[in-house]
């Protein structure tokens, strides 16, 4: 018996328009339309849409470069 079915992966290809959702949000945006399953099985699906209709890994967030220097004692005055 498999935890996932055909309107599990239906939820995820539609929710993945939002490339920024990777598997632990995007069980968190199944989990609010009442579909259960667990991170490592979201991404799971998530690999299987990627392969399928040819899509890119989620990017994170950007993060800026601090230069540190910038903060050194002596610096702030």
């Amino acid at each position: 018996m498999r935890k996932t079915d055909l309107r599990a992966y239906a939820a995820v290809r539609r929710l993945r328009e939002n490339p920024n959702l990777g598997e632990f949000r995007m069980r968190a945006a199944l989990a609010q339309i009442g579909i259960h399953l667990g991170a490592r099985t979201v991404g799971r699906i998530l690999a299987v849409n990627r392969k399928l209709y040819g899509l890119s890994m989620p990017k994170g967030p950007t993060k800026e470069s601090h230069n540190f220097a910038d903060f050194a004692p002596g610096s702030m005055d």
